[in-house]
């Protein structure tokens, strides 16, 4: 796994010459740079994370996707009908339909009688 830059700053060792550049003037320029870079690191971690939930998330969201087109379509092949809110329920049509009977078997009734009494 390859060594994260701010590791790699704080083991990093320079070559101390005579007329060369104040030890301690690095040291904290180089701190300061690391610090900077731990923030960067750990906010890249925590995005990641995120992305990763995300992405997760943007899968199960695309499966459910197909599975609703794939129920729709199933809908669609059973059920040729266009619904129409005005249209009756199958039970209203039984109902209708079982008045009418009735209203059919008194009149035929009533005819009979008058008819046998006639």
């Amino acid at each position: 796994m390859k060594e994260k830059l701010s590791t790699q700053i704080l083991k990093k060792d320079f070559t101390i010459r005579p007329n060369g550049w104040d030890v301690k003037e690095v040291d904290v320029f180089l701190d300061e740079i690391m610090n900077k870079v731990k923030e960067l690191e750990k906010q890249m971690g925590t995005l990641e994370q995120e992305n990763q939930r995300l992405n997760e998330l943007v899968k199960i969201l695309e499966n459910k996707n197909e599975d609703l087109k794939i129920e729709i379509t199933k809908a669609k092949s059973q059920k040729n009908v266009s619904f129409d809110p005005n249209d009756y329920t199958n039970v209203e049509i039984i109902r209708r339909l079982a008045k009418l009977e009735t209203a059919v078997n008194d009149m035929k009734q009533e005819l009979t009688k008058k008819t046998n009494l006639g």
